[in-house]
């Protein structure tokens, strides 16, 4: 082989290797062009499980999944384990911090951008021991500003939480109310509730469900209240901070909702939350009259 013909190989060799080196540094650019969306995620069962790699399951995790997937040509996403309060502080201080299954009031809109809505929980109930509601009367509905008043009883909800439609009601109050503000999670509160140290809480159904059917202080002791004052149903949304970034994020993130809400798979997600047929009955019903309509 001649030296002009082991020159040619040399330098198609040399090409060949300047075009890798150029597609793989155009792939990494694109990666690195593509912003990350830090997601906070709590390990909130039944709708968010989190194993012990941060893995994610439960219906919330299911809806998760799909967000993420929709948004992967935009956006890098990257999961962080954090409590409701420490979500709630980043995106308040405008960090690149968004989260799933935020409900809305006043004082958080001042600092969240909101998605369309992106879940649908049935109402609050007032949950309290079966002896209490004996005592009560056997009530089917209670309102919720009577109970609150009633000095022998001692209520609970949690510090940071939004209760959607009732959070004006729980704001307008003030000190005259039995309801003792505390920073814990549901399971925590419906835990005091069944070892005595609290006659009463404010709970979602499925928390409550969750709750009987995994420990033994519950069994069938605790009753679930229709309040009064509630709606039929609370929206959640996703949440980002109130700045330039968020408001883009939230616009790729409706572009994502409006594809992945009207899909059957969507749907059995929302009726797995719960165990009830009766429930899974109104979500399905609430889902096609309501849910699909609002934007």
């Amino acid at each position: 082989m001649t030296l002009r013909a082991i020159g040619l190989i040399f330098k198609r060799l040399l090409m060949m290797w300047c075009f890798s080196i150029a597609a793989h540094s155009h792939s990494g650019a694109d990666i690195v062009s593509k912003e990350t969306i830090y997601w906070g995620v709590g390990h909130q069962p039944p709708r968010v499980i989190l194993d012990a790699e941060g893995e994610l399951s439960g219906q919330g995790g299911i809806q998760q999944k799909m967000l993420e997937e929709g948004l992967v040509s935009d956006y890098n996403s990257k999961r962080i384990i954090m409590n409701w309060a420490r979500i709630q502080g980043e995106i308040k201080n405008g960090k690149n911090v968004c989260a799933s299954f935020l409900m809305k009031n006043a004082q958080r809109e001042q600092y969240i951008e909101y998605s369309l809505p992106w879940h649908i929980d049935l109402p609050h109930r007032i949950v309290m021991s079966t002896q209490i509601w004996e005592l009560l009367g056997k009530p089917a509905t209670l309102s919720l500003k009577t109970l609150s008043r009633n000095k022998k009883l001692r209520g609970l909800i949690g510090h940071g939480r939004s209760y959607g439609n009732l959070d004006p009601i729980l704001e307008s109050l003030g000190r005259y109310s039995n309801l003792s503000i505390i920073s814990t999670g549901p399971i925590n509160g419906l835990n005091m509730l069944a070892k005595g140290r609290m006659d009463y809480v404010i709970e979602l159904p499925y928390h409550v469900r969750y709750f009987q059917q995994t420990n033994e202080l519950a069994g069938n002791s605790l009753k679930m209240i229709v309040i009064e004052e509630a709606g039929p149903y609370n929206l959640a949304y996703v949440g980002c901070p109130k700045n330039r970034w968020g408001k883009t994020v939230i616009e790729h993130v409706n572009e994502v909702i409006k594809d992945v809400r009207a899909r059957e798979s969507y749907k059995m997600s929302l009726k797995a939350l719960y165990s009830d047929e009766k429930d899974k009955a109104i979500i399905e019903r609430i889902y096609n009259q309501d849910f699909l309509a609002i934007n």
